[in-house]
């Protein structure tokens, strides 16, 4: 006799079995969005370890990297600030600033030596880029965790960024810290 089917049992055990592998498998998949934008704020870490790198590479070859601090800024108004012209292609036209060759944590500095962050308020890259408290440093994020509905912008989450803060001595010139996406 031939048999057109699978029986109610094999059904059952197939089923099961499917169960049994959704249940160990799935949770190890459902997290991959979390670890891909972890990974991505990683990556973005590294891109601004490396621009800072050359960034103090090409102000220590003008001989700037002493300076406690040194501004493009024509006329700024701080009496210990150096006014220099800074060996770094954006900073012509823009006020870029250094304290003892690091970027001040700020704007123009960063955004001119690590491409992919915007501007000022622009939500045309993939990272957006924000000050929270002027001695808190900056806090950089995808434009995606910023509401730009006001002024100035502030993080839709309270994690998922990356926090630039300025230097606090020459042998700690700057930190990086990672606030991992939940």
């Amino acid at each position: 006799m031939r048999k057109n089917g699978f029986t109610l049992i094999e059904l059952v055990v197939v089923i099961v079995l499917l169960g049994i592998l959704a249940v160990t498998a799935a949770p190890r998949f459902l997290n991959l969005q979390t670890d891909a934008r972890n990974a991505a704020l990683e990556g973005l870490k590294g891109s601004i370890e490396s621009g800072l790198g050359i960034g103090y590479g090409k102000m220590a070859v003008a001989g700037l990297e002493s300076l406690s601090y040194v501004t493009s800024k024509k006329g700024d108004a701080s009496s210990t600030a150096h006014i220099a012209e800074i060996p770094i292609p954006g900073c012509e036209d823009r006020a870029c600033t250094f304290r003892d060759g690091y970027p001040e944590a700020g704007f123009y500095t960063i955004t001119t030596l690590v491409d992919g962050i915007n501007k000022d308020y622009e939500k045309t890259k993939d990272w957006g880029i924000i000050r929270q408290n002027d001695n808190e440093g900056i806090t950089i994020t995808s434009v995606k965790n910023l509401d730009y509905s006001v002024h100035p912008p502030v993080l839709i989450n309270t994690n998922c960024y990356l926090k630039y803060s300025n230097l606090t001595s020459t042998e700690s010139p700057y930190t990086i810290d990672v606030v991992p996406c939940l």
